[in-house]
């Protein structure tokens, strides 16, 4: 190879010298981490291909998504230019002179044989006339098609290997090994390519489920006093995972979901009122991430920041409220529990001391109204039953008391529940994470009522 480049001088570029590794099942949530290792990875190799600006991104993603981003250059990737070729001067070159003795005449355009700066090589084709190519100029033409073509080439090619060796070191093999090619046993494909086959295998995700996850990032409730990016973060990712799925949303949407996000606040009500009255080309999802940094940046300056209207704010105060109730009942509790203990310790102190157990009755009585051993046996058979309605756990609900609506998740090991399979804490052994309504693998059918499919 006429221009090498080693891995360690491609790694050297690199942001994650090793991806994440993947130990176990493939799933949607670490192929979209090895996809964005490997777009940080790509774009920190220096290039001048595509403008530059996104170094060899363009490897990793499709042709439509890299000319989609915002002010990016076509990424013409170089093709292996082959041997060199001496490129003859034309009539209107300002080639020298034809000397009127030349001293080798040849009918190929290809110069194979090196001569010092004072030698000539007298070069023809059958239609023109003998034209004098000195060797200086030789050694100068292919010396630039050394630099500019074939350095990009080979540059290109190892930066793709050691993208692609990268992913293949990250993943066991029996998640991959079906891309090797039969004869060759190595994996040739591209990275597009590949991240493709893992989506289509490991990465499905039902419809149901990513409506339920784009309803979570839209409820998600956010904290004025930390970075906006933390929302932008959250969308991005969002928005890795519709990749993925070919389920991509529009930059309006991305939009949409921050803006309503943001406006939940009420921290940005100025900030959104000026983007509202922004042009429609210039409402992009870029220049609304620019927008809002500066705004949350003006209002930090001057203290202006609060979460005081936010639902965040609201929800802490009543987790607030809900704590306190529970330290009363705690309290309560224990309170009668010290009560009763000390009620049946006395109790059981008279009798046992006393062999006579009227005098038991006559002693309480003595002290209280007639017939109260009666009394303090119903006394402490009520506090018994307040004890049980303390301590007694809360009844069940398939009824979702955020949003009102019953249960959408499934979970091989508890049926209809609050989480999906994959997030289950009690997992029974033969757990199967990828478990669905539609298709239950044999799981459980506990709370599964035809309105929760």
């Amino acid at each position: 190879m006429l221009h090498s480049y080693s891995i360690k001088n491609i790694l050297s570029h690199f942001e994650y010298k090793e991806l994440t590794k993947i130990d176990g099942e493939m799933k949607l949530e670490t192929i979209s981490l090895l996809q964005r290792q490997v777009k940080r990875n790509a774009q920190g190799v220096p290039t001048t291909l595509g403008g530059g600006q996104l170094g060899f991104l363009a490897l990793v993603i499709s042709t439509e998504k890299y000319n989609a981003i915002p002010n990016s250059t076509p990424f013409l990737r170089p093709k292996d230019p082959g041997p060199f070729e001496l490129h003859l001067p034309t009539s209107t070159d300002n080639a020298a002179p034809t000397p009127t003795a030349p001293t080798r005449r040849t009918t190929t355009r290809s110069i194979t044989r090196a001569t010092t700066p004072t030698q000539t090589d007298l070069v023809t084709s059958p239609t023109q006339q003998p034209t004098v190519i000195f060797s200086a100029e030789v050694a100068t033409q292919k010396a630039a098609h050394d630099d500019a073509v074939k350095k990009k080439y080979y540059k290109c090619q190892a930066v793709e290997q050691a993208l692609r060796s990268q992913i293949i070191e990250a993943i066991e093999a029996e998640y991959i090994d079906a891309l090797r090619n039969i004869d060759t046993d190595m994996i040739n494909a591209s990275i597009p390519e590949i991240f493709d086959f893992l989506q289509i295998n490991y990465g499905q995700i039902t419809e149901e489920e990513l409506v339920t996850r784009e309803e979570e990032l839209r409820n998600f409730d956010y904290d004025p006093q930390s970075p906006v990016d933390k929302v932008f973060t959250k969308i991005t990712l969002f928005q890795d995972l519709c990749t993925i799925t070919r389920n991509d949303k529009t930059d309006k949407q991305l939009c949409q979901i921050a803006y309503l996000i943001f406006n939940r606040t009420r921290a940005f009500v100025e900030a959104l009122k000026a983007w509202n009255s922004k042009k429609t080309e210039d409402k992009t999802f870029a220049l609304f991430k620019q927008h809002m940094r500066a705004e949350h940046h003006a209002l930090k300056q001057v203290g202006a920041l609060t979460i005081q209207d936010s639902t965040l704010y609201q929800s802490n105060m009543i987790q607030q409220v809900l704590d306190q109730q529970s330290t009363m009942q705690t309290n309560l509790q224990s309170t009668i529990d010290d009560q009763v203990k000390a009620s049946l310790y006395n109790a059981i102190t008279d009798f046992t001391t006393t062999t006579d157990n009227n005098q038991v009755i006559n002693n309480i009585s003595s002290t209280t109204e007639p017939n109260n051993s009666d009394a303090l046996l119903k006394m402490i058979d009520n506090l018994n039953k307040k004890i049980d309605a303390l301590t007694k756990p809360s009844v069940s609900t398939d009824i979702n008391p955020r949003t009102g609506k019953k249960f959408k998740r499934y979970c091989w090991s508890c049926g209809c529940c609050t989480h999906w399979g994959r997030d289950c804490t009690q997992k029974k052994s033969g757990h199967k994470d990828t478990a669905n309504f539609k298709n239950r693998m044999g799981g459980s059918n506990k709370n599964c009522l035809p309105a929760c499919e």
